[in-house]
């Protein structure tokens, strides 16, 4: 429940920070905290593991045309995977969603800075 929460949390503070947690990020981790001595949260979503449904959802909301990142694994592959490679591809996320622990080329990406036009002032 919310040890799960708060290892995902921590994961992604530990990997997505540049320096210290922020001051919102604290905050957010005292919540969760004092949410789990509580021991009054509602946290079933946690608990469960994703679905076909879930994963055919998510695969119909990839954008194409998208550069891989360092797993070199294309957004059209895991479009055209069949029955069995999406079922693989769903133990898989499932494994890393019990375990906590996920696969070392889902923890990096690349990141490529593109100019803008001089005068663009963006969206």
């Amino acid at each position: 429940g919310i040890c799960v929460m708060l290892r995902v949390l921590h994961y992604f503070a530990s990997v997505n920070r540049a320096g210290e947690l922020t001051e919102i990020d604290r905050k957010r981790l005292n919540h969760l905290k004092q949410q789990e001595k509580a021991q009054t949260v509602n946290a079933s979503i946690f608990e469960k593991e994703i679905s076909r449904q879930e994963l055919e959802q998510a695969l119909k909301k990839l954008k194409l045309r998208k550069s891989p990142g360092p797993d070199k694994i294309h957004n059209e592959m895991l479009l055209n995977l069949g029955p069995i490679g999406k079922v693989a591809v769903l133990h898989l996320i499932n494994m890393t969603w019990r375990n906590g622990m996920l696969p070392k080329a889902w923890r990096s990406a690349h990141i490529i800075p593109i100019l803008c036009q001089s005068g663009y002032r963006g969206p």
